[in-house]
């Protein structure tokens, strides 16, 4: 087993630790599934896909907007 970032909509919607067969079943019902396991640090919740990296998402402060 090995943990897999759920990416939807170019977001981590989820992390779970998957079996090869699950991921194929996974695949099925989210977008994109990125092996996380060796990642450092390790994708969170919420994280951003931009190109081929997942970033931390940061929201704008009322200032930046």
């Amino acid at each position: 087993m090995r943990l897999y970032a759920l990416v939807n909509n170019s977001t981590v919607t989820g992390l779970e630790s998957l079996s090869d067969d699950q991921v194929a079943e996974h695949m099925l019902v989210n977008e994109q599934i990125i092996d996380i396991e060796d990642a450092m640090p390790v994708p969170e919740i919420g994280w951003k896909l931009v190109g081929n990296a997942l970033e931390p998402f940061i929201p704008l402060s009322q200032e930046q907007l």
